[in-house]
């Protein structure tokens, strides 16, 4: 299979589910209380589910150092792009009120719908060591940095501050236990595994049908307009990543990790904004515009990258 039919497949898969919870929504399956008890279910349970089944057993203190390199490559990706749309969203023409929420947009990626499967397929040799890595350096960081990100203003339009106990959510929690248990070797039953198993697999879901619920009350041609999207997609999913593939190739590293960190670089918005968006922000409709189009171009995108960049 080729990129882009990894990539178009997991896309289809996407947006079908999407289309699902748009119907829902516009039946009136999925009310506006519904969307509610749906963000939340995803955050508070689905989520911090996948995060522990995830990392749970994935890795011993000795696999941990052995997949270092991607450790701390993940760890520059997410620094690097962090710091690189800090400074451009003062530097591009982006409204005040969208600056936090467009530095998260294309600082974050999405790796449970699209990432991981396309690793999976192109190097399933090294999906144990490496996805465990990745999935801790970006579960961290999105429930912490990414919320503050998310975090912009009240339902009054009143510049909202910033509470360090949001940080403490179930998200962190769970990272923090699935480490802890896994490091030191503690077993945990079946009777509890099993559920969270079963919990893991509903997450992304569940994430889709409530965008899709999104979209039935959102102007979908506004979901275009957004300039900023535009100018954010030719620098983050494109022009950097063909920037950085000569200089992940000049490291001491496997070629799979080349082209695994390639896949980081040029992966579209995470799905889960807009649900993080809804959960502290305002800028929703900016958010859901943000993971459609970035998904949606990503299927060109990424395919360019990996014909030009990968080994």
């Amino acid at each position: 299979m080729t990129t882009f039919t990894i990539i178009l497949t997991q896309l289809l898969n996407f947006f079908f589910m999407i289309a699902v919870g748009y119907v829902a929504a516009k039946l009136n399956v999925i009310s506006d209380a519904g969307k509610d008890t749906l963000s939340k279910l995803f955050t508070t349970i689905l989520l911090p589910s996948f995060f522990f089944v995830t990392l749970y057993g994935a890795f011993t203190w000795d696999d941990l150092v052995g997949a270092a390199p991607m450790l701390f490559i993940a760890l520059g990706i997410y620094g690097f792009y962090a710091v690189l749309f800090a400074i451009l969203s003062f530097v591009l023409p982006i409204r005040p009120e969208r600056r936090k929420v467009f530095q998260a947009m294309f600082t974050f990626i999405n790796l449970p719908a699209i990432g991981y499967p396309l690793i999976g397929v192109l190097h399933p040799n090294v999906i144990g060591i490496y996805i465990p890595a990745i999935c801790l350096v970006d579960s961290l960081s999105v429930w912490t940095y990414g919320v503050w990100l998310s975090t912009d203003q009240n339902k009054d339009g009143q510049k909202q501050s910033f509470s360090l106990k949001r940080l403490i959510n179930p998200a962190t929690i769970m990272v923090i236990v699935a480490l802890t248990i896994t490091l030191a070797k503690i077993p945990v039953p079946s009777l509890i595994m099993n559920p969270m198993i079963a919990l893991s697999k509903a997450a992304n879901p569940v994430c889709m049908l409530y965008l899709g619920a999104l979209l039935a009350s959102t102007d979908l041609k506004r979901l275009f307009s957004f300039k900023e999207i535009y100018m954010g997609i030719a620098i983050k999913m494109l022009l950097v990543p063909l920037a950085l593939a000569p200089l992940f190739k000049s490291l001491s590293i496997p070629p799979e990790m080349v082209n695994v960190a390639l896949i980081m670089a040029s992966l579209p918005t995470m799905s889960v904004l807009p649900v993080l968006v809804k959960e502290n922000g305002t800028e929703v409709e900016f958010a859901t515009g943000g993971t459609l189009v970035t998904t949606l171009v990503s299927v060109v995108t990424m395919s360019i990258v990996a014909y030009i960049g990968m080994v």
